[in-house]
């Protein structure tokens, strides 16, 4: 069994939100359906759907998008944010 994250907007409010899931491997599509079903439309949009190994691996790989770490290491530290 997978947990699966889903992004959730909720339209009323304009905040977006996480629940989390339990299902079997390769089912996002499934997860996503459910949820959507729990939190319909037009009230509330399905983002995405991710498993929590699939966020614990954007998570590692963050600092390499668009050169993250590099340009934060070119500023004077007083401007840093990370």
């Amino acid at each position: 069994m997978e947990i699966y994250i889903c992004f959730i907007r909720d339209n009323r409010k304009g905040t977006d939100f996480t629940t989390v899931s339990r299902a079997f491997a390769g089912q996002h599509l499934q997860v996503k359906t459910d949820m959507a079903r729990k939190h319909p439309a037009p009230d509330y949009t399905m983002l995405t759907t991710l498993t929590l190994s699939e966020m614990e691996a954007t998570m590692k790989d963050i600092k390499r998008w668009c050169g993250i770490t590099a340009s934060m290491s070119k500023q004077p530290p007083m401007l840093r944010t990370a």
